[in-house]
């Protein structure tokens, strides 16, 4: 029962899917439960394989995610160590994969594209048209999601009025966002 009061909340269950709180809100069936499994395990003087068993995760470090750990993850299903001296970019094209900016500006469009085609009321156009008033607070980035997506359309002479129009036809806006894409593509080499 005092073993059962030190358990500590909020942590991962183990395999068997049972989490402390389980044991924690019945103390008495817990060791119900438990009790004959441990006299199984002391009488046969064997310890269940289960019982050896961990699951370790890893969680990876703050930082430029997209990049940093794509690119570590890329060398080591590759097989590429660091003696080897190759780019991101030559990581990427060596394992035939986009980088993550391009396929987030891809996801952006389209999802811009699937936005606009809604009607004029819907909240969704309400919220990515909304430009607040004001300047935003000292230590705030200037660039905001719509100003990166203005700024990206810029790049190929659109504004938010004429991207209502082009985006209704399905076709042309497929093709608008493979050529940001690959705008984007050769703006960044």
């Amino acid at each position: 029962m005092r073993a059962n009061k030190s358990l500590k909340n909020n942590k991962a269950p183990g395999p068997d899917g049972l989490n402390a709180e389980l044991f924690k809100a019945d103390p008495e069936l817990a060791a119900e439960v438990i009790l004959p499994l441990l006299t199984k395990a002391w009488k046969e003087k064997k310890i269940p394989e289960e019982w050896n068993e961990g699951v370790i995760i890893k969680i990876p470090k703050k930082g430029t995610l997209g990049t940093v750990t794509t690119g570590e993850n890329l060398r080591k299903i590759a097989r590429i160590f660091w003696p080897q001296r190759t780019s991101n970019e030559e990581l990427l094209e060596h394992c035939q994969q986009e980088s993550i900016e391009k396929i987030l500006v891809e996801r952006r469009w389209k999802w811009i594209g699937h936005v606009l085609r809604k009607s004029q009321n819907a909240i969704t156009i309400v919220a990515v048209q909304w430009k607040p008033e004001g300047r935003r607070k000292r230590g705030r980035p200037k660039t905001t999601w719509r100003r990166t997506a203005e700024a990206e359309a810029a790049t190929m002479g659109q504004s938010w009025g004429t991207l209502r129009t082009l985006a209704q036809d399905r076709e042309k806006w497929g093709d608008f966002v493979a050529a940001l894409v690959a705008h984007g593509k050769k703006g960044s080499e």
